[in-house]
């Protein structure tokens, strides 16, 4: 577990410098890993998830209640990013998704925010957190199905749209799934190129 270092803020961010989480990111170290030990770290991941989306919210916010930092939840917003609590908040009801309750979120668990210390069992950790924030229940698994910033690193020969580059968003978005956590990464996709495309 980090420990926090070092906290202060100013006037438009907190800032906290935390002690180094052991191991490597998931980005390094998936191609190593057997298959076991890669769905215990996605099944683990989507555990962590579902611990944080127990902490609730009535509004889509930031973590100090003000604006959320999720530019897409923007969709289509192409270079004059709305992230307006209301916009958003519109977004999300035009795909369908519960916007009664908000839950707590990482918001951007891609492969290099996740560190796995092999040697201890794949202990997990979670690093870079300036994007977490409260979201409809469906935003979390939604946005790992669909969102291309969750994939790996480019890899030495290996094409950027080979299947096996979404290998780790695929696989924490099935686990998700396992505690109905919902998908609309078909809406969101549709929208998102409708909105790209005027």
């Amino acid at each position: 577990m980090p420990r926090t270092l070092h906290y202060t803020e100013d006037a438009e961010r907190v800032y906290f410098i935390v002690s180094r989480v052991p191991g490597k990111s998931i980005d390094e170290a998936w191609w190593d890993l057997n298959e076991n030990q890669k769905e215990h770290c996605a099944t683990r991941v989507a555990q962590i998830y579902q611990e944080l989306s127990t902490w609730t919210s009535n509004s889509i916010a930031g973590v100090d209640e003000n604006r959320p930092f999720d530019p897409w939840l923007d969709v289509g917003s192409g270079i004059d990013t709305d992230l307006r609590p209301e916009n958003l908040l519109e977004n999300c009801q035009q795909m369908h998704m519960d916007t009664s309750t908000f839950v707590f979120n990482h918001n951007d668990l891609g492969p290099t925010n996740v560190i796995v210390d092999v040697g201890d069992n794949c202990n997990i950790g979670l690093v870079d957190w300036e994007m977490a924030v409260f979201v409809p229940f469906a935003w979390v698994r939604t946005k790992l199905a669909a969102c291309w910033a969750g994939d790996f690193n480019s890899r030495k020969g290996v094409d950027a749209d080979d299947i096996s580059m979404s290998e780790w968003r695929r696989h924490v978005a099935e686990e998700l799934g396992k505690y109905n956590v919902p998908d609309l990464s078909e809406e969101f996709q549709s929208r998102f190129y409708r909105e790209r495309d005027k």
